[in-house]
C-alpha cells in the first residue's frame, strides 16, 4: 500500500487563512459544517439499462470448512461465482486441496488456484529476513530450475484430475510477488517463471485459463520502471506467451478504481498488443489487510460500505472478476467473540453474518438485473450508487465511503506529474498571495502560476477540501429519476452507526449463545470422528474422545497409523469449522441480530416530483427500492 503523508494535508490548507489551523481530529467534523463536503446529485437513466453480469463477476477467497460456507454463499445468489484457494509448492496440501476444490465445483464455483512458493530442493537461497506472514527464505526464492518447478506444479494437477476428476478453471502464477514477503526475485525472474509454468499448463491443460501477477498493488514495478503488470502484458505479446488474465489485489482506498482506471487501461494495453479478450481480475480485495489495526472495522457498517463502495465501482470499471477475501473468519484469528473484530471475513465462525453479508445478500441477485446507467455532474468519489431494473422496480444501493485524503492528494499530483512534496511547494505561495477564498484561476496566475496549473492546483485544493469536510459529517444526496416526475419509494434500509449495527448490538448478548453453538459444534465433530475411527477397525466413542487431553496420543496407544491420524487432524478442523457453521440458522434468528427497515418518511428521504433527498451518513449504505408508475 501507498505511504501516507500526513504532513502535507496541512501544508496544502495552509492557503486558507494567514494563521494556520490545526487539521480537525478523526472524531470531530469541521467547523461549523453540517455535512461533510459539496451536496452531491446522482441521476438514475431509468430507461439506459445494460443486461446485468451475473455472479460470475464476484467471488471469494477461502479455505477448509466449507461446504456450509459456500452453501451460504449461493443463498444469497452468489451461485456461479469463483472460489479461490492457494497452493503453495513449497510445503503442498495436496489432500486438502483436493477436498477443496471438488467441495466448490460441486456446488457451481468457477475455481481458481493461485500457486507459489519454491520447493527447498530448488531454492536459490535459504537465507534471508524471516516474516510473520509470508513464505520462507527458501520458499519466496526463485527456483534454480523453473522448468522443474513448472513440472512439480503439473504433477500436482495431474494427481487432482487423477483422484477428483476435476481441474480449476484459472490459475494465478504467484501471490503477491512485489512483497518481499513472499517474493525475492526480480521481475525479470518472475516472468521467466510465468513463462515456464504458463507454457506448460497451456501445452499439458488447455482448458485452464492461467494468468497473473496477483500482485498486492496494482501499480507496482516489481523493481522496473512501468508497472509489472504491464510488463507481463507486454512480455505474454512480444513472446507469444498465454495470458488469459491480468491480476491485481486491493486494499486501498474502496473507490481508487475510479480514479486509477486500472482495468480500463490494462484492457487498452492488451488490445493494442494484439492480446485478444484478457480479463481483468482483482484477485483479493477488502477493507483492510489484516485485523491488525481497525479490526472491528470488518465486522461493522465500516465492511458493509466498503463492500458496496468496491463493488458498484468494479462494475462502472468493468472488472471482469473480483474475489473478496474472505468468505469465513480464520478459526482461531484472533480469539475475540464473534462480531467483535476476530477475523476479516464476511461471516464469523459461527456463520453469523456481518454487515457486509447482509448487504452482500443484495447486491448478489442484483449483478443478475439490469443495470441502470446513473451519473453525477461532478468527479464523486466517495459516494457510489449501484441501480438495478427488474419490471417497474428500481433497487438502489447507495454508499458513502468517505475519501481519504492523503490518498487523494498523491494520486492527484502524481497524475500531474508532480510528487506531492513539490507540487505543493510550487503551488502553496500562490494560495496565500491570493486575495479570495477561495482564490480564483486569475488570482493564482497573478500570484505567479502558469494558467494551467492555476486551473489544475484550484480543481484539486476544491477537491481536497470537500473531501476533508466529509470524512466525518454526513453528505447530502440528490437522487433524482430521470423523465419521471410520479414514483413511489418502498422500505429502506441503512446500515451505520445507529441502524443494522450488529456488533454493537449484540456486545454481551452473543456469549451465551456462542458457548452453547461452541459446545454442540465440538460434540458432532467428535461424534463424526468416532463413527469415521470405528468404521476403519478403531472402535471408539464419542465419551472416549471427549475425555482426551491429546488425540494424537490417543492414537498411538491404540495403534492408529501416524498417517491415518494426521488424515484424521484434519479431518477434525474442517468438520470442526463446517459444524460451528452449522449455528447460523439459529444465531442469525436471534432478535438483536435481525436487520430492521424503515418507511421513507422515518429513514427521512424526502420526494419532491423526480427528486429524492436523503443524507447519507460517513461509512454507512442505504438500500432502497423506487416502484415507478
Amino acid at each position: 500500500m501507498k505511504a501516507s503523508i500526513p504532513s502535507l494535508p496541512l501544508l496544502f490548507l495552509s492557503p486558507l487563512t494567514s494563521s494556520l489551523a490545526p487539521a480537525a481530529p478523526p472524531q470531530e467534523p469541521d467547523k461549523g459544517s453540517d455535512a461533510g463536503g459539496a451536496p452531491i446529485t446522482l441521476t438514475l437513466e431509468v430507461d439506459q439499462i445494460v443486461p446485468g453480469e451475473g455472479a460470475s463477476s464476484a467471488g471469494v477467497v477461502n479455505w477448509m470448512g466449507l461446504d456450509r460456507a459456500l452453501d451460504m454463499y449461493n443463498q444469497a445468489g452468489g451461485t456461479g461465482g469463483a472460489y479461490r484457494r492457494n497452493l503453495r509448492l513449497n510445503s503442498p496440501d495436496s489432500v486438502q486441496l483436493r477436498d477443496d476444490l471438488l467441495t466448490a465445483d460441486g456446488k457451481g464455483f468457477t475455481t481458481w488456484l493461485t500457486v507459489m512458493g519454491t520447493p527447498d530442493d530448488l531454492a536459490s537461497t535459504a537465507t534471508g529476513l524471516e516474516f510473520d506472514t509470508g513464505l520462507p527464505p527458501s520458499a519466496r526464492s526463485m527456483p534454480t530450475d523453473p522448468g522443474a518447478w513448472t513440472d512439480r506444479l503439473i504433477a500436482e494437477l495431474t494427481d487432482l484430475q487423477a483422484k477428483t476428476g476435476i481441474l480449476p478453471d484459472y490459475i494465478e502464477i504467484w501471490n503477491e510477488p512485489d512483497r518481499p514477503e513472499f517474493f525475492s526475485g526480480t521481475l525479470q525472474d518472475y516472468l521467466t517463471l510465468y513463462t515456464y509454468a504458463a507454457e506448460g499448463i497451456r501445452d499439458t491443460f488447455p482448458s485452464i485459463r492461467v494468468g497473473g501477477m496477483g500482485v498486492a498493488i496494482a501499480s507496482a514495478t516489481l523493481g522496473g520502471t512501468d508497472p509489472a503488470l504491464e510488463e507481463l502484458a507486454r512480455h505474454a505479446a512480444l513472446n507469444q506467451v498465454p495470458l488469459d488474465f491480468l491480476s491485481w489485489h486491493h486494499y486501498e482506498f474502496t473507490n481508487a478504481l475510479a480514479l486509477d482506471h486500472t482495468a480500463e487501461e490494462l484492457r487498452t494495453l492488451t488490445q493494442a498488443m494484439g492480446l485478444g479478450s484478457v480479463e481483468m481480475v482483482v484477485s483479493e480485495w477488502n477493507i483492510h489487510p489484516s485485523t491488525t489495526h481497525f479490526a472491528l472495522d470488518f465486522d461493522r457498517a465500516e465492511g458493509a460500505a466498503n463492500l458496496a463502495g468496491f463493488l458498484t465501482t468494479a462494475l462502472d470499471e468493468k472488472v471482469d472478476r473480483s474475489l473478496f477475501f474472505q468468505l469465513v473468519d480464520v478459526f482461531g484469528e484472533t480469539g475475540s467473540p464473534d462480531l467483535q473484530g476476530g477475523g476479516m471475513g464476511l461471516l464469523t465462525t459461527h456463520g453469523v453474518k456481518k454487515p457486509s453479508f447482509l448487504v452482500l445478500e443484495t447486491i448478489l441477485p442484483m449483478l443478475a438485473e439490469d443495470r441502470i446507467r446513473t451519473t453525477s455532474e461532478v468527479n464523486e468519489l466517495g459516494v457510489r450508487a449501484l441501480a438495478t431494473r427488474s419490471g417497474n422496480r428500481v433497487r438502489v444501493v447507495l454508499s458513502n465511503v468517505p475519501v481519504n485524503t492523503d490518498w487523494l492528494l498523491e494520486e492527484r499530483t502524481q497524475a500531474l506529474g508532480y510528487s506531492s512534496a513539490d507540487f505543493l511547494t510550487i503551488v502553496s505561495p500562490a494560495f496565500k498571495a491570493a486575495p479570495s477564498e477561495p482564490p480564483t484561476v486569475d488570482e493564482l496566475v497573478a500570484a505567479g502560476l502558469d494558467l494551467q496549473l492555476a486551473t489544475d492546483a484550484l480543481e484539486i485544493y476544491k477537491e481536497f477540501k470537500s473531501a476533508r469536510a466529509s470524512r466525518w459529517t454526513p453528505r447530502h444526496v440528490e437522487l433524482k429519476v430521470s423523465h419521471l416526475d410520479s414514483f413511489t419509494i418502498g422500505e429502506v434500509t441503512r446500515f451505520d452507526d445507529d441502524h443494522n449495527n450488529l456488533s454493537s448490538a449484540s456486545l454481551g448478548r452473543l456469549d451465551s449463545h456462542l458457548a452453547g453453538a461452541a459446545d454442540k459444534a465440538t460434540r458432532l465433530t467428535l461424534e463424526e470422528m468416532a463413527d469415521h475411527l470405528t468404521s476403519i477397525g478403531y472402535p471408539t466413542t464419542y465419551e472416549e474422545l471427549a475425555a482426551q487431553s491429546d488425540l494424537m496420543a490417543w492414537g498411538a496407544s491404540n495403534g492408529v497409523p501416524l498417517a491415518q491420524m494426521e488424515s484424521l487432524g484434519r479431518m477434525y478442523t474442517d468438520r470442526l469449522m463446517d459444524n460451528k457453521l452449522a449455528s447460523e440458522d439459529e444465531l442469525n434468528g436471534l432478535p438483536f441480530l435481525q436487520v430492521t427497515s424503515e418507511t421513507a418518511e422515518g429513514s427521512g428521504l424526502i420526494q419532491a416530483g423526480g427528486l429524492v433527498t436523503l443524507t447519507l451518513q460517513p461509512h454507512s449504505v442505504m438500500i432502497l427500492d423506487i416502484n415507478l408508475d
